[in-house]
């Protein structure tokens, strides 16, 4: 119910921005999304968003290659973003 499957990074700044930002609720979960391994979309994603990389699953090239969801450059699999709260 909490994961969520997103391909564009307006859709991942949507879901992890609070509607509220005085009063931030806690609305938050987890996103799996194409990374390209790239060290600075990752710093993007983090400093935009507060936003890490909690896990990069054994089997993620099963999920079929794809494009980043932050550069749109060639990504072997997805891994799965969420925020520390």
């Amino acid at each position: 119910k909490h994961s969520h499957t997103l391909d564009e990074y307006e859709e991942l700044s949507r879901f992890f921005t609070p509607e509220n930002p005085d009063q931030p609720e806690i609305h938050g979960g987890f996103v799996r999304a194409h990374w390209c391994g790239g060290e600075a979309c990752e710093v993007r994603i983090k400093d935009e968003l507060t936003v890490t990389i909690r896990c990069i699953p054994g089997d993620y090239r099963e999920s079929g290659p794809g494009k980043c969801i932050v550069c749109g450059g060639e990504s072997a699999g997805r891994v799965v973003f969420a925020k520390a709260y």
